[in-house]
């Protein structure tokens, strides 16, 4: 089997699999499998928000961060950044989302979850970096849209106690915990 052939039977995969991630939500959805129904976004932006954090947040479930970013959108977590003139989160990740399906659409022909991931990671660069082309960024700068997303993507990777402990936080973040252990959160030596 030559290169060519090799490499076309890999994009094919990749593209079969992000297929399958989008039909899969799209289920999710429909079934209200979900724990809870979408309140921010619809089903098309779950999607590309889904296959964003995918990228963002290799090897975690997607669907339970785009959850929470669902929940989290409009909150105030952490420092707030808003810029003068700028929309607020309930507008700006909606409005970015649909960003990122036109940089795709510009840069490939395609929605951002139907391509590959390489390509993916072409999109997002351009999209940090401020560069991505696009009629929605001349509204919203990129690099903006994209701080603050994954500022709020950061903020629900780290929500889980699970992840704490990861990071060397090793007590509950839940100051009822009566199980939790007494040592001091810092130690002085």
């Amino acid at each position: 089997m030559d290169e060519g052939s090799t490499n076309s039977a890999g994009k094919k995969k990749e593209t079969q699999g992000a297929t399958a991630i989008g039909s899969e939500m799209e289920q999710r959805d429909r079934s209200h499998f979900s724990r809870y129904t979408l309140t921010h976004y619809t089903v098309t932006e779950l999607i590309t928000m889904s296959s964003v954090i995918e990228r963002m947040a290799p090897g975690k479930n997607p669907m339970d961060l785009a959850g929470f970013m669902d929940w989290a959108t409009g909150r105030l977590l952490g420092r707030l950044e808003q810029l003068p003139g700028m929309p607020n989160e309930s507008e700006l990740f909606p409005l970015g989302l649909m960003g990122v399906n036109e940089t795709s659409k510009n840069y490939y022909g395609h929605q951002f979850h139907e391509l590959a991931p390489a390509q993916r990671d072409v999109v997002l660069r351009s999209i940090e970096d401020g560069v991505a082309p696009g009629s929605i960024w001349q509204q919203i700068p990129s690099d903006y849209f994209y701080r603050r997303f994954y500022t709020k993507v950061l903020h629900g990777l780290f929500a889980e106690q699970k992840e704490w402990t990861r990071i060397g936080i090793l007590r509950s973040p839940d100051p009822t915990d009566r199980k939790r252990d007494s040592q001091s959160f810092l130690q002085i030596t």
